[in-house]
């Protein structure tokens, strides 16, 4: 499987895009509505995306907190909580990205690990952020 949701009832936790993932063009596994939009691109040589800006806009909801994880190399294992509960667990290894939706999560690294995080910000400091299970 290239794309795996995670889910609890009707709520996804989390989508993970495996490394051998490859549709040509761009593409994106998020729903149009979550705050993170997570993309792949699968180029030609030569291709070329037009220069571009993205225009900024004011939202006034309630905004839900998501982060993207992507595993250069090494191994981690994700482990999605709701509620306070834990859900479910899947193990990330070399190339594997996942967006955490709507879920907790606690991450245990299982191999010496190279791994990046994209999340929203600003950052408000550790207090603010997190609300530690």
């Amino acid at each position: 499987m290239y794309i795996e949701r995670i889910t609890h009832g009707s709520k996804v936790l989390a989508i993970i895009l495996r490394d051998d993932y490859i549709k040509k063009g761009v593409s994106f596994v998020s729903p149009e509505e979550y705050p993170l939009q997570m993309g792949v691109h699968v180029r030609k040589r030569g291709e070329v995306v037009k220069p571009h800006i993205h225009r900024p806009f004011i939202n006034i909801a309630e905004i839900p907190s998501q982060e993207v994880f992507h595993v250069v190399h090494g191994k981690v294992q994700v482990d999605l909580y709701k509620r306070g509960k834990k859900m479910n667990s899947c193990i990330l290894k070399d190339g594997d990205t996942i967006l955490l939706a709507f879920s907790g999560h606690g991450i245990k690294f299982l191999e010496d690990t190279r791994m990046i995080e994209v999340k929203q910000g600003p950052y408000r400091g550790i207090k603010k952020e997190k609300e530690f299970i």
